[in-house]
């Protein structure tokens, strides 16, 4: 996903909105977003980069998981189609 993309999936949403990260679809929890990092090239080691960059980017976007709310309700996990 490109930020663009990110962006126009969250345009629709009230700017006063929590967001939370879901993960683990088999053991589900929610978190909060913790740090926001941009990583271009010049931070990695040529190798690393390439590993990491399939998609082609000057710069990766990384949303590092912040603190852990707990399990995540059924609700969502079926909203994300995990269930």
């Amino acid at each position: 996903m490109k930020v663009g993309q990110l962006i126009e999936l969250l345009e629709s949403m009230p700017e006063d909105a929590d967001v939370r990260i879901a993960h683990q679809p088999a053991y589900p929890f929610e978190c909060g977003i913790g740090a926001v990092a941009a990583i271009g090239p010049d931070d990695f080691t040529p190798d690393e980069f390439e590993d990491v960059n399939e998609n082609g980017s000057e710069v990766i976007v990384y949303l590092g998981e912040g603190e852990q709310f707990g399990y995540l309700p059924g609700v969502v996990s079926r909203a994300l189609g995990w269930k």
